[in-house]
Protein backbone atom coordinates (compact mmCIF):
# COMPACT_ATOMS: atom_id res chain seq x y z
CA UNK A 1 0.00 0.00 0.00
CA UNK A 2 1.42 3.36 -1.01
CA UNK A 3 0.13 6.65 0.29
CA UNK A 4 -1.24 9.11 -2.26
CA UNK A 5 1.61 11.56 -2.94
CA UNK A 6 -0.90 14.34 -3.62
CA UNK A 7 -2.51 14.54 -0.19
CA UNK A 8 -2.23 18.12 0.95
CA UNK A 9 -2.86 18.13 4.68
CA UNK A 10 0.73 18.18 5.93
CA UNK A 11 2.46 21.54 6.38
CA UNK A 12 4.79 21.63 3.38
CA UNK A 13 5.52 19.86 0.13
CA UNK A 14 8.99 18.97 1.43
CA UNK A 15 7.53 17.49 4.63
CA UNK A 16 4.87 15.56 2.67
CA UNK A 17 7.61 14.06 0.49
CA UNK A 18 9.68 13.06 3.54
CA UNK A 19 6.67 11.45 5.24
CA UNK A 20 5.64 9.58 2.09
CA UNK A 21 9.13 8.26 1.43
CA UNK A 22 9.53 7.05 5.00
CA UNK A 23 6.12 5.40 5.03
CA UNK A 24 6.63 3.70 1.69
CA UNK A 25 9.89 2.18 2.97
CA UNK A 26 8.05 0.45 5.83
CA UNK A 27 6.68 -2.29 3.55
CA UNK A 28 10.10 -3.72 2.73
CA UNK A 29 11.33 -3.32 6.31
CA UNK A 30 8.30 -5.13 7.69
CA UNK A 31 8.43 -7.82 5.03
CA UNK A 32 11.88 -8.83 6.25
CA UNK A 33 11.09 -8.37 9.96
CA UNK A 34 10.93 -11.27 12.34
CA UNK A 35 7.55 -12.08 13.81
CA UNK A 36 9.04 -12.08 17.32
CA UNK A 37 7.32 -8.79 18.26
CA UNK A 38 10.20 -7.56 20.41
CA UNK A 39 11.30 -4.17 21.68
CA UNK A 40 14.79 -2.74 21.15
CA UNK A 41 15.82 -4.13 24.55
CA UNK A 42 14.65 -7.64 23.59
CA UNK A 43 11.56 -7.66 25.83
CA UNK A 44 8.22 -8.76 24.44
CA UNK A 45 5.87 -5.97 23.41
CA UNK A 46 3.12 -5.02 25.83
CA UNK A 47 -0.27 -6.67 25.38
CA UNK A 48 -3.01 -4.47 23.95
CA UNK A 49 -6.28 -5.89 25.36
CA UNK A 50 -8.49 -3.11 23.96
CA UNK A 51 -7.11 -3.61 20.46
CA UNK A 52 -7.28 -7.39 20.77
CA UNK A 53 -10.92 -7.13 21.92
CA UNK A 54 -11.64 -5.18 18.73
CA UNK A 55 -10.14 -8.06 16.74
CA UNK A 56 -6.86 -6.31 15.87
CA UNK A 57 -3.73 -8.42 15.73
CA UNK A 58 -0.24 -6.96 15.65
CA UNK A 59 1.50 -9.10 13.04
CA UNK A 60 5.01 -7.69 12.56
CA UNK A 61 7.44 -5.21 14.02
CA UNK A 62 10.89 -3.91 13.35
CA UNK A 63 12.73 -1.00 14.91
CA UNK A 64 10.46 2.02 14.47
CA UNK A 65 7.75 0.21 12.51
CA UNK A 66 4.71 -1.97 13.14
CA UNK A 67 1.91 -3.70 11.27
CA UNK A 68 -1.50 -5.00 12.35
CA UNK A 69 -4.58 -6.43 10.70
CA UNK A 70 -8.32 -6.78 11.34
CA UNK A 71 -11.20 -8.07 9.25
CA UNK A 72 -14.36 -5.97 9.53
CA UNK A 73 -17.24 -8.20 10.63
CA UNK A 74 -20.96 -7.60 11.06
CA UNK A 75 -20.49 -7.54 14.83
CA UNK A 76 -21.75 -4.38 16.52
CA UNK A 77 -18.25 -3.62 17.83
CA UNK A 78 -17.05 -3.03 14.24
CA UNK A 79 -19.92 -1.09 12.66
CA UNK A 80 -21.27 2.43 12.93
CA UNK A 81 -24.92 2.88 13.78
CA UNK A 82 -25.94 4.71 10.64
CA UNK A 83 -24.93 2.51 7.76
CA UNK A 84 -24.95 -1.17 8.75
CA UNK A 85 -22.22 -2.25 6.34
CA UNK A 86 -19.72 0.54 7.13
CA UNK A 87 -16.97 0.14 9.74
CA UNK A 88 -17.01 2.56 12.66
CA UNK A 89 -14.27 5.18 12.41
CA UNK A 90 -13.29 4.26 15.96
CA UNK A 91 -12.20 0.82 14.75
CA UNK A 92 -9.96 2.43 12.13
CA UNK A 93 -8.58 4.95 14.62
CA UNK A 94 -7.93 2.15 17.13
CA UNK A 95 -5.84 0.39 14.49
CA UNK A 96 -3.85 3.54 13.72
CA UNK A 97 -3.33 4.20 17.43
CA UNK A 98 -2.23 0.62 18.05
CA UNK A 99 0.40 0.44 15.31
CA UNK A 100 1.72 3.92 16.11
CA UNK A 101 2.07 3.04 19.80
CA UNK A 102 3.75 -0.27 18.97
CA UNK A 103 6.13 1.45 16.52
CA UNK A 104 7.07 3.86 19.32
CA UNK A 105 7.45 0.99 21.77
CA UNK A 106 9.90 -0.80 19.47
CA UNK A 107 12.30 2.08 20.18
CA UNK A 108 12.32 1.33 23.93
CA UNK A 109 15.78 0.19 24.90
CA UNK A 110 15.39 0.07 28.68
CA UNK A 111 13.19 -1.95 31.01
CA UNK A 112 10.46 0.17 32.58
CA UNK A 113 9.95 2.35 29.48
CA UNK A 114 6.86 2.26 27.28
CA UNK A 115 5.75 4.02 24.11
CA UNK A 116 2.45 5.89 24.14
CA UNK A 117 0.66 7.98 21.54
CA UNK A 118 0.03 11.59 22.56
CA UNK A 119 -1.69 13.14 19.55
CA UNK A 120 -3.00 12.72 16.02
CA UNK A 121 -2.23 15.49 13.53
CA UNK A 122 -3.76 15.67 10.09
CA UNK A 123 -6.01 12.63 10.70
CA UNK A 124 -7.94 11.84 7.55
CA UNK A 125 -10.48 9.21 6.59
CA UNK A 126 -10.13 8.72 2.84
CA UNK A 127 -12.43 5.80 2.06
CA UNK A 128 -15.06 3.90 4.01
CA UNK A 129 -14.17 0.42 5.24
CA UNK A 130 -16.97 -2.11 4.78
CA UNK A 131 -18.02 -5.44 6.20
CA UNK A 132 -15.69 -8.12 4.87
CA UNK A 133 -12.77 -5.74 4.30
CA UNK A 134 -9.42 -6.76 5.71
CA UNK A 135 -7.75 -3.64 7.05
CA UNK A 136 -3.98 -3.53 7.12
CA UNK A 137 -2.44 -0.96 9.45
CA UNK A 138 1.17 0.17 9.12
CA UNK A 139 3.17 2.69 11.09
CA UNK A 140 6.66 4.06 10.61
CA UNK A 141 8.66 6.44 12.79
CA UNK A 142 9.61 9.32 10.50
CA UNK A 143 11.27 11.66 12.97
CA UNK A 144 12.64 11.68 16.51
CA UNK A 145 14.12 14.33 18.77
CA UNK A 146 17.68 14.27 20.10
CA UNK A 147 16.72 12.11 23.08
CA UNK A 148 14.82 9.69 20.83
CA UNK A 149 11.90 9.87 23.27
CA UNK A 150 9.36 11.87 21.20
CA UNK A 151 8.93 10.07 17.88
CA UNK A 152 6.63 11.28 15.14
CA UNK A 153 5.00 8.48 13.23
CA UNK A 154 3.04 8.16 10.01
CA UNK A 155 0.27 5.59 10.39
CA UNK A 156 -1.98 4.41 7.57
CA UNK A 157 -4.76 1.90 6.97
CA UNK A 158 -5.52 0.24 3.66
CA UNK A 159 -8.05 -2.38 2.61
CA UNK A 160 -7.33 -5.73 0.99
CA UNK A 161 -7.23 -4.04 -2.44
CA UNK A 162 -4.42 -1.75 -1.27
CA UNK A 163 -6.75 1.27 -1.27
CA UNK A 164 -5.96 3.90 1.34
CA UNK A 165 -8.66 4.07 4.02
CA UNK A 166 -7.14 6.51 6.55
CA UNK A 167 -3.86 8.06 7.63
CA UNK A 168 -2.43 10.34 10.29
CA UNK A 169 0.78 11.87 11.51
CA UNK A 170 0.97 10.62 15.10
CA UNK A 171 2.97 12.06 17.97
CA UNK A 172 4.23 9.66 20.61
CA UNK A 173 6.41 9.66 23.67
CA UNK A 174 8.65 7.16 25.43
CA UNK A 175 7.86 7.39 29.16
CA UNK A 176 8.61 5.63 32.42
CA UNK A 177 5.95 2.99 32.92
CA UNK A 178 5.63 3.79 36.65
CA UNK A 179 5.00 7.46 35.94
CA UNK A 180 2.47 6.65 33.20
CA UNK A 181 0.52 4.20 35.38
CA UNK A 182 0.49 6.64 38.32
CA UNK A 183 -1.48 9.27 36.38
Amino acid sequence: MRLDPNFSTLPSARRRKEVLEAHNQVESRLASAQDSLKRADGQALAKHPYSENAGLKVTRTTSGAAEAVVTVTEEARHLNGYKPKIAHGGLVLTGLDTVAGVAAETLCDQAGKIGVTTGFDHMRFVKAARTGDTLNFRAQVVETNDGNDKPQIIAAASNQKGELVAYSLVKAQIVNEEMFLAV
